[in-house]
């Protein structure tokens, strides 16, 4: 009787499991690239809210999806050998995503949660993306004047390759509890993780590809007016930024981005790695990347305010990074940081960062470093420099750019103790200075050190219109 009741037990637990898998193949799916799978995954997805929840199941095969919307407490398991692929005919969308600046003609998405909850993207499989290419010519901006400056001045060919069409592969708005883990995401044609206005994020163990010189705008993740973030465990080799940190506007508003944290990250970037901003219409705050290595990128630390709003309490630890430069149509010179409130327009605010920390790095570089507040300010506040060994080697490109080693300007409150910068190679026509401290009040350099300065090299330092310097051994 004994061995009855426990066989009837262990049937209704297996049956209630089971229950709460939905195979998307039993919903019409045949596991064949040439047929479309969206309504079949759809209906799973709805099945599976329809009774509470449930895990949305693809087994082996590949599957053909334009946009699929989840539900509450949904689960997309992707098993190993699974690959969902992205249809790149927009008429095959029926919703966009929008915002300024970036996305203002609309960009559609595959997997869309808007609004749901507890609802997670798993199972080892990949999500692929089906990108065309197209080149025209880089004429350049403002911003970026004096790259292309440079870029001309060398006879370098303006050229710049983009995506015909422009899909997300998932885009997840107002939404709570959202887990990402254990998968791929490849050759996005558009930004292919995009989270905006979510609470209590997860993503854990993803690695996500786009080639690194064709194209752009395929970040790897874009965490958009979110707060409580973990990304850790991550891989990507992105063309574009690898992960960004922002505050973006549209015809909902804008939210502020806060309390995140990036560890145990490897991330190659034809950009940056490692970003916050540029949008930056909300307060982005209390954010650390830490243990994580940046290598190939184009820049290691970005922090972009060029909206009005104020970034703070922002860390980064425990990095090893090597940067090299890419072509003239990418942000970036090879460069450990960059730091810098701007003016996206003539009307747009003007923000201001403050309490920035980066502590514990070791860089291979071939560009000059900035931290620059907006001209005639001194906008950045409360910086601390602290046990940083940067190495900078000169550039394998014919457009040079790189002239000092980094520039401080247009800040107050600035505390560097055991700076080491070491310069490679033979002096180049642009290099001047190591370091270069120009409108700033309450400078203490401590324990900095320059090794193996170029002959005809100028100053170690220039200092112009500093209060307040202080230096120590």
């Amino acid at each position: 009787m004994k061995k009855v009741f426990v066989f009837i037990l262990l049937s209704l637990c297996f049956s209630s499991a089971y229950a709460e898998f939905y195979n998307v193949k039993k919903f019409g799916a045949t596991g064949n690239k040439a047929d479309y799978a969206t309504k079949a995954v759809q209906d799973a997805i709805d099945a599976a809210a329809k009774a509470g929840g449930g895990t949305v199941y693809f087994p082996a095969g590949e599957y053909l999806c334009a946009q699929i919307n989840l539900r509450d407490n949904i689960t997309l398991y992707i098993d190993s050998g699974a690959k969902l692929w992205a249809s790149n005919k927009e008429e095959d969308y029926f919703e966009k995503f929008y915002c300024e600046d970036t996305a203002g003609d609309g960009i559609p998405m595959m997997i869309y949660g808007n609004g749901v909850k507890n609802v997670t993207i798993t199972g080892g499989g990949i999500i692929e993306g089906q990108p065309e290419y197209y080149t025209r010519p880089s004429t350049g901006n403002d911003f970026r004047r004096d790259d292309y400056d440079a870029a001309i001045e060398a006879g370098v060919e303006m050229i710049a390759s983009r995506w015909r069409n422009r899909i997300s592969t998932i885009y997840m708005y107002n939404c709570i509890d959202v887990r990402i883990n254990n998968i791929t995401i490849q050759n996005s044609s558009a930004w292919p993780c995009h989270l905006r206005f979510c609470e209590r994020i997860y993503l854990d163990n993803i690695y996500v590809f786009s080639k690194l010189e064709v194209a752009a705008n395929s970040d790897g993740f874009d965490i958009d007016g979110c707060k409580d973030i973990v990304i850790s465990n991550c891989i990507m080799e992105v063309g574009d930024d690898g992960i960004c940190f922002k505050s973006t506007k549209w015809h909902d508003g804008y939210r502020n981005c806060e309390n995140g944290l990036v560890t145990n990250c490897v991330i190659q970037s034809s950009s940056t790695a490692f970003k916050i901003g540029s949008e930056s219409y909300g307060d982005i705050r209390n954010i650390k990347f830490t243990n994580c290595i940046a290598k190939n990128t184009n820049r290691a630390i970005t922090i972009f305010c060029r909206d009005g709003a104020l970034v703070e309490n922002i860390t980064y630890s425990n990095l090893d990074v090597e940067c090299r430069r890419y072509g003239v149509a990418w942000w970036g010179s090879a460069e450990l940081v960059r730091i810098m409130v701007l003016k996206r327009r003539e009307a747009s605010k003007i923000g201001t960062i403050r309490n920035i920390t980066l502590r514990d790095i070791r860089a291979r570089v071939q560009g000059s470093s900035w931290i620059k507040g907006f001209e005639g300010m001194q906008n950045i506040e409360n910086v601390l420099i602290q046990n940083v060994d940067i190495v900078i080697e000169p550039e394998h490109t014919p457009d040079k750019r790189a002239r000092e080693g980094i520039t401080i300007a247009n800040a107050q409150n600035i505390f560097v103790d055991n700076l080491k910068v070491t310069w490679r190679g033979e002096q180049q026509q642009k290099w001047s200075h190591t370091l270069i401290l120009d409108n700033v009040d309450d400078v203490e350099l401590k324990r900095f050190r320059v090794d193996h300065q170029p002959k005809g090299f100028e100053e170690v330092y220039q200092v112009k219109k500093v209060t307040n310097l202080t230096i120590e051994k």
